[in-house]
């Protein structure tokens, strides 16, 4: 992908090993991981945030942005009155083909 073409760019969101889970997370995500395959989408794979940027410079992609949950609360979520926010070891990336 990020041979086709400067301006190409991917967005998805991910998951960190289950070695990166707090013990108040387990419970939840292991919930969350059965529920997804339930409906037919088995949960594969997991990613380091330094490994899913290595991969992604490795496959021709310029920028990558990468975000935790914290980061995805401060920048989506701030100053909310219902208190909504992200929690857990999901992340976020963006990644761009710019040259």
């Amino acid at each position: 992908m990020g041979s086709l073409g400067r301006g190409t760019g991917i967005a998805f969101d991910y998951f960190v090993p289950t070695d990166r889970y707090s013990e108040p997370e387990m419970p939840g995500f292991s919930t969350l991981r059965s529920e997804v395959a339930a409906i037919g989408e088995p949960w594969k794979s997991e990613f380091y945030p330094a490994d899913m940027a290595e991969k992604l410079k490795a496959a021709g992609f310029d920028k990558v942005q990468d975000l935790s949950s914290t980061d995805m609360g401060e920048r989506y979520f701030s100053g909310r009155d219902d208190g909504l926010t992200t929690t857990g070891p999901i992340r976020f990336v963006y990644a761009a083909h710019l040259e």
